[in-house]
C-alpha cells in the first residue's frame, strides 16, 4: 500500500537511534506522557513539536503530529529518519464502535484499515510475544481499528460503522502511520485509549477545534462556536475534563506497555 504522501518531510538534526518513537496527534493526547519523561528536550518546526527524553533508562522521542492522516504520515517519516526508533508507537485517542468498550478503556490495535472503505486491504499490526504475554493478563481491548477522514460524532454513525467492519474503534490517523512503517520495514504498535464510547455524541464543533493547529487557531474556533451556540461551552468544558483523564490514563498504559517492549539491557541504558 503506498503513503499518502511522497514528498520530503522538514527533518531535525540526526541524532542517535532511540528505543521507541511515539506519535500522537495534538498535545492534550500526549500531555500526561510528556510528563513521565526525564530531561526532555524539545525541537519545533512549522508542522510540529518534537520531544526527546528518557523514562526508565530507555530512550523515548515523541512528536505531535497534528490531527489527519497526512499530518500523521509526514511526521512518521520525519521521526523515523532523524531518529531511527526500535519501535515506533501510534498513540491517542479514539471513538468507540462496540458496546463493550467504554470511555478510558485500553486498546492495543492487531490491524488498521480505512473506514467505509472495506475493498481496501487491512494492514496487521503484530505484537512481539513478551508484549502479547504481559497483556493475556491485563484488562486491554485487542481488535481491529479504522482510520477515517473527519471524527465520527453521532453514536448512531458509530454504531453502524462498527456494525459493518466489525472494527472495535476508529481514530484519525493510524493507517497513515501505518502505511508510513509498512513500506519503511520499521516495527509498530498501535496503542489507544476510548475517548467516547459508542453511544456518546460528541459535540458538533469538535471537527473544525480538532483541525485547527495551533492553541491560538484552537482558541479562535471554539470563540466561534460559543458564539454561534453558547450552550457549546458546556460541551467544551465537558471535553476538556474528558481529555485529562483519557490523557493520564493513556500515558499510564504506554509506560506500562514501553517497558514491556523495551528490556533494560536491550535499551539504550543511559540512567534517567
Amino acid at each position: 500500500m503506498q503513503p499518502l504522501i511522497s514528498s520530503e518531510p522538514p527533518r531535525p538534526p540526526a541524532t542517535s537511534r532511540c528505543d521507541v518513537g511515539l506519535v500522537f496527534a495534538l498535545s492534550f493526547e500526549s500531555g500526561a506522557f510528556a510528563d513521565c519523561l526525564a530531561n526532555r528536550v524539545n525541537f519545533k518546526t512549522a508542522a510540529f513539536t518534537l520531544t526527546s527524553g528518557w523514562l526508565q533508562g530507555r530512550k523515548i522521542t515523541m512528536l505531535n503530529s497534528g490531527a489527519g492522516c497526512e499530518a500523521a504520515s509526514q511526521a512518521t517519516e520525519t521521526l523515523i529518519a532523524g531518529h531511527r526508533p526500535a519501535w515506533l508507537i501510534s498513540c491517542g485517542f479514539a471513538g468507540g464502535l462496540q458496546p463493550e468498550l467504554r470511555r478510558n478503556d485500553r486498546l492495543l490495535a492487531n490491524a488498521v484499515g480505512r473506514a467505509g472503505a472495506a475493498e481496501i486491504g487491512d494492514i496487521p499490526i503484530t505484537l512481539p510475544e513478551k508484549l502479547a504475554r504481559f497483556l493475556e493478563s491485563a484488562a486491554v481491548h485487542r481488535g481491529k481499528i479504522l482510520t477515517g477522514d473527519k471524527i465520527v460524532n453521532r453514536a448512531a454513525d458509530k454504531r453502524l460503522l462498527g456494525q459493518r467492519s466489525g472494527a472495535l474503534a476508529v481514530d484519525m490517523e493510524t493507517l497513515a502511520v501505518a502505511e508510513v512503517c509498512q513500506r519503511l520495514a520499521q516495527p509498530l504498535i498501535s496503542i489507544r485509549v476510548i475517548s467516547d464510547a459508542m453511544d456518546d455524541e460528541l459535540p458538533a464543533d469538535l471537527d473544525r477545534l480538532m483541525s485547527r493547529t495551533s492553541g491560538a487557531q484552537r482558541f479562535g474556533a471554539a470563540m466561534g462556536a460559543l458564539f454561534h451556540r453558547p450552550s457549546s461551552i458546556k460541551d467544551l468544558w465537558k471535553l476538556h475534563e474528558t481529555a485529562i483523564e483519557a490523557s493520564t490514563r493513556l500515558a499510564k498504559f504506554l509506560v506500562e506497555a514501553i517497558v514491556q517492549l523495551v528490556p533494560r539491557d536491550s535499551a539504550e541504558s543511559r540512567p534517567d
